[in-house]
C-alpha cells in the first residue's frame, strides 16, 4: 500500500500529457483524475483520503487483477492452455473454447446436439416452448463474442490464429471372428486437395439452399447439424480414400471415419508465454468469463421487444420468451458453484 500526494499520484500513474498538464497548472482536473484511476483500476484499488485541504491517494495492489471483460479473461485462459502444450499450440473448435473457457456450461452442446424428438422431450420436462428453445439456443451472441475477442487477441499479437480442417477417425483392430477388439481415436490433417474438395461440397450445398446462404445463417436457423450430417455423408468416400492412402495399418486393422470439422490452430511463443505466466488466476478468469456470459445473455433475453416481423408478436409470447430464456441461461450457460 502506498500513500501518495496528488503530485506523486500523477507522476507515478499519469500519461506524459497528464503529467505535463499538472506541471503547467498545478491542479488535477476531475476528468484527468478519473481517467488515471480508471487506467489502473485493473491492478490497483485507489481510495482518496482528505486531510484538510490536501488529498492523498491510498493505492493498494490487488491480489488478483480486476477481471471485468471478455478480452482479459480469455487472454488468461488461452495463454494458460498454450503454456501447457508443446510448441505453445492448440488445435480447437469454437465450441471447445466456449465450453472449456467457461462461456457456457458442459450441458450446452449436449442439449444443442439432441435429436428433434429428444429436444422436444427436454423442453417438455423443463416446461419450455420448443420455439423459444430454438430462438435462444440458435442465437450466435456468445459465439460472436468469442470470435471477436480472439481476433482482438490476435491483433495484439498475443497469438496467431490459422483456420484449418481436421478429420476425426478411429483405427479399429478386428479379431478372427470379425469382432472389434480395440479402437483408438485419432485426428488427421487433410491435404490441400481434400480441403478444396470439402470447400467445393460446402459451397454446392449452400448454393442449393439460397444464393446468400451462409454458415452463420445455418446456425441461426438451427440447421447446422443437418448440414454437418449431409457433408459427412457426401465426403465420406473421399476422406476414407485419403486416410487409407496415408495411414499405415496392420493386417487386422481398419479405419472408421467419424466426421470432419473446422478448427482453429492457435499458436504463441515462449517469449510471450514468459510474460503471460505471471497471470496465475486461471480459475478466477473462467468464473468471471461465465458470469459475463450469463449477464450478456440475460440482457439479450430481458431487453427483447415484440418483433412484429418475427416469432414474437404479443406481450404473452414475449413474457414466455423471457421466462424460458432465463431458465435456459440457468440450465445451459451458468456454471453451478
Amino acid at each position: 500500500m502506498m500513500k501518495l500526494t496528488t503530485k506523486e499520484f500523477v507522476e507515478t500513474y499519469g500519461t506524459i500529457e497528464q503529467r505535463e498538464s499538472y506541471e503547467r497548472t498545478g491542479k488535477l482536473a476531475t476528468r484527468t483524475k478519473n481517467s488515471i484511476m480508471k487506467s489502473i483500476e485493473k491492478d490497483y484499488i485507489v481510495e482518496i483520503q482528505k486531510e484538510g485541504r490536501n488529498s492523498f491517494y491510498i493505492v493498494t495492489k490487488r491480489e488478483v487483477p480486476r477481471l471485468d471483460n471478455y478480452e482479459d479473461c480469455m487472454e488468461v485462459i488461452l495463454c494458460t492452455m498454450l503454456d501447457r502444450e508443446p510448441n505453445n499450440q492448440i488445435v480447437v473448435t469454437t465450441s471447445y473454447i466456449m465450453e472449456n473457457f467457461g462461456v457456457v456450461n458442459d450441458k450446452y452442446y449436449k442439449v444443442k446436439r439432441l435429436s428433434k424428438d429428444n429436444k422436444e422431450g427436454y423442453c417438455k420436462i423443463n416446461e419450455l416452448s420448443l420455439e423459444n428453445f430454438h430462438l435462444i439456443c440458435n442465437d450466435t451472441t456468445l459465439r460472436d463474442k468469442v470470435d471477436y475477442t480472439l481476433k482482438k487477441l490476435e491483433d495484439r499479437r498475443v497469438c496467431r490464429i490459422d483456420r484449418t480442417y481436421r478429420v476425426s477417425y478411429c483405427i479399429e483392430s478386428v479379431g478372427e471372428d470379425g469382432e472389434i477388439t480395440n479402437r483408438v481415436a485419432k485426428t488427421y490433417t487433410p491435404s490441400e486437395t481434400l480441403i478444396n474438395k470439402i470447400l467445393e461440397e460446402e459451397y454446392l450445398y449452400l448454393s442449393s439452399l439460397d444464393e446468400k446462404a451462409s454458415m452463420a445463417s445455418l446456425i441461426k436457423q438451427g440447421k447446422m447439424i443437418q448440414f454437418q450430417n449431409t457433408m459427412n455423408l457426401r465426403l465420406k468416400d473421399s476422406i476414407l480414400q485419403e486416410l487409407y492412402k496415408n495411414i499405415k495399418l496392420k493386417e487386422n486393422e481398419e479405419i472408421k471415419f467419424n466426421f470432419y470439422y473446422k478448427a482453429k490452430v492457435i499458436t504463441s511463443t515462449e517469449t510471450i508465454m514468459k510474460v503471460e505466466k505471471a497471470k496465475t488466476y486461471y480459475q478466477k478468469a473462467i468464473q468471471t468469463l461465465n458470469e459475463l456470459s450469463v449477464q450478456t445473455m440475460q440482457k439479450k433475453v430481458n431487453d427483447r421487444k415484440c418483433d412484429l416481423n418475427g416469432k414474437i408478436t404479443t406481450i404473452e409470447q414475449l413474457d414466455k420468451f423471457k421466462l424460458d430464456g432465463n431458465k435456459l441461461i440457468d440450465l445451459l450457460v451458468k456454471i453451478s458453484d
